[in-house]
C-alpha cells in the first residue's frame, strides 16, 4: 500500500495588506469576500476575484470596526495542507524610509483578530494581535511562522474571518497613512508513493503580484490635537 507524503508545491501567495487611513465618514459596508484557492493545474495559489485580498481595509477611521471574510479552497485531487504567515514590507516600497517607518508603527497600533473555520466545521483562533502580526507579548500568538490552516481534500473549503480594529485615539499623523504587510499563503500537496515523509520535497514559490489602491479622503477635518 501506497504511503501519502506532502511535498512543497507552487504553493506561495504573496499578498499586501494595504491599509490607508482616509479622513471619511463612519458608514456600513457590505462584506466583500475573497477567495484563495490551491489551482492544481496551474499548480499555483490564485486570489479571486482579484489580487487585492483585503478589499475592506481601505479608508479607515479611528475607532472602526472592519471584517473580511477569506475563502480557503483547494481545486486539486491531491490533499493540500495550508499555511500562512506574514511578512514585513521591504524599505523598496515605500518613496522614503519615513513613509516605511510610519507603516510598521501603524500596523502595530491596529488590531487583527482572525478566526479559522476548517473543511469540518471547526472554529479557532489563530491569531489575535496587531496587524503587523508580530506582537509584543508571546501570549497573542504570531504571525511570523507558518500557521497551519488546516488540510483540504478536492473541493473542500475553510474560511479565514478577519477582524481589523482601529484605536479611537489614532493621532493625526497617520492621516492617509499606508500600512503594508506581506500575507504568505504556502500549500503543501500530497504525493502518493513515496515511502519517507517530505521524500524529494521542494518548494516553489510563485508570487502573486499584489494590488495597490490609493483612495483619497472624501473630506478633510482632523481628528484631535
Amino acid at each position: 500500500m501506497s504511503v501519502m507524503t506532502f511535498s512543497r508545491k507552487a504553493a506561495v501567495l504573496l499578498l499586501a495588506v494595504l491599509i490607508l487611513l482616509a479622513i471619511s465618514g463612519v458608514g456600513v459596508r457590505a462584506e466583500n469576500e475573497r477567495n484563495v484557492i490551491y489551482d492544481g493545474e496551474a499548480k499555483k495559489i490564485v486570489s479571486l476575484p482579484d489580487d487585492d485580498l483585503f478589499f475592506n481595509y481601505k479608508e479607515l477611521v479611528p475607532g472602526e470596526v472592519q471584517e473580511q471574510r477569506i475563502w480557503l479552497n483547494n481545486k486539486d485531487f491531491n490533499n493540500v495542507k495550508m499555511y500562512l504567515h506574514a511578512e514585513a514590507a521591504e524599505a523598496e516600497g515605500f518613496d522614503t524610509p519615513e513613509e516605511k517607518a510610519l507603516s510598521d508603527e501603524l500596523l502595530n497600533r491596529l488590531s487583527l483578530h482572525l478566526d479559522l473555520t476548517t473543511a469540518d466545521g471547526n472554529v479557532r483562533t489563530i491569531y489575535n494581535g496587531p496587524a503587523s502580526g508580530l506582537p509584543e507579548t508571546s501570549g497573542q500568538g504570531t504571525l511570523k511562522d507558518d500557521i497551519f490552516i488546516g488540510e483540504y481534500t478536492k473541493n473542500d473549503q475553510g474560511i479565514i474571518d478577519a477582524t481589523l480594529t482601529v484605536p479611537g485615539d489614532l493621532e493625526n499623523k497617520y492621516q492617509e497613512a499606508l500600512g503594508r504587510v506581506h500575507w504568505v499563503f504556502i500549500c503543501d500537496v500530497a504525493q502518493s508513493g513515496s515511502k519517507t515523509e517530505g521524500s524529494g520535497a521542494r518548494r516553489l514559490q510563485g508570487c502573486l503580484d499584489s494590488l495597490t489602491v490609493w483612495v483619497l479622503p472624501i473630506c478633510w477635518f482632523c481628528w484631535h490635537y
